[in-house]
């Protein structure tokens, strides 16, 4: 427990490594952890996203899976799991993992962010919009969640709507280049 190499050291020392972006590092050190610790839900779904981020989905998904099989409720590793689903292109599979995700915990803004991409990659623009629209309820200072619902309206033809949330995103956040480029595919500068 205690000491350099005790579950709790060891889970700290990945967390740092992995905001360095060693992700290799961050593998090792929750490996060890897990050796101590097999049941470590956290550990468990952080080297699942480590691994997600050096392209090894599969040992992603496996972890995220061990994850939600030790506590079913906890809704991260089913957003997580999600992501490394959408990121192999399994994107319904990611849709019923944010979707599950945002059923244990309604107010989550990243599954909404993440399901709403994932319509938008089904091409399922207005269910897009509804995800979207819950997020700015939820973070109505999000830029990005205002542009990405203005594509989806965007794609569903609705100019108005798609016009003004890219007004507002970059009202929010005028450094934001990617509304500045959906207004010039309309034909309307900022």
């Amino acid at each position: 427990e205690s000491g350099p190499n005790g579950s709790k050291a060891l889970y700290h020392r990945a967390l740092a490594h992995y905001r360095a972006k060693s992700y290799i590092s961050t593998i090792e050190d929750l490996s060890q952890l897990l050796k101590i610790k097999p049941d470590h839900v956290k550990a468990l779904d952080r080297r699942g996203v480590a691994y997600r981020k050096i392209g090894e989905a599969d040992k992603a998904i496996a972890d995220h899976t061990s994850a939600i099989s030790i506590s079913p409720k906890y809704a991260k590793a089913y957003r997580n799991r999600g992501n490394a689903y959408f990121f192999i292109g399994e994107t319904q599979k990611a849709i019923a993992d944010y979707s599950r995700a945002i059923e244990l915990n309604p107010i989550y803004p990243n599954a909404l962010n993440d399901r709403g991409a994932a319509y938008e990659m089904t091409r399922d623009f207005a269910k897009a919009v509804e995800d979207y629209s819950k997020l700015v309820q939820l973070m109505p200072e999000n830029a990005d969640a205002y542009n990405n619902r203005g594509y989806a309206y965007h794609q569903l033809g609705n100019r108005a709507r798609a016009i003004s949330d890219y007004r507002k995103a970059l009202e929010l956040n005028p450094a934001l280049v990617q509304p500045r480029e959906n207004l010039k595919a309309l034909g309307i500068g900022s």
